[in-house]
């Protein structure tokens, strides 16, 4: 059985409002728990990704992350800015919820 987090609130991030927006109440697969704050992929600026801080959260696999992603304008969205994709989006643990914990 999987861990997995249910997106409460829209999540901070570099990505449009609307697009953010789009992940409030679906139900993710996690494979970390990190307790620690993070370096995250931020904002695009003027076409180039920055690094921030994130906070403490959890990291969830692309593949999935899109999977549960039923919008196709976010998907695309995603796609576009992220090409060649991510390994993973960190949900910071302020914006979800575990609804389900994974045996170790």
């Amino acid at each position: 059985m999987a861990s997995k987090i249910r997106i409460t609130s829209v999540p901070d991030g570099g990505a449009p409002l609307w697009v953010r927006q789009k992940w409030v109440g679906l139900t993710l697969p996690f494979w970390e728990e990190n307790s620690e704050p993070l370096a995250n992929v931020g904002a695009l600026a003027e076409g180039k990704l920055e690094r921030t801080p994130c906070a403490s959260g959890y990291t969830v696999r692309w593949s999935d992350a899109m999977a549960a992603l039923r919008d196709g304008d976010a998907q695309a969205w995603w796609r576009t800015n992220f090409n060649p994709p991510l390994k993973n989006l960190v949900f910071s643990k302020s914006c979800c919820t575990v609804v389900e914990k994974g045996l170790s």
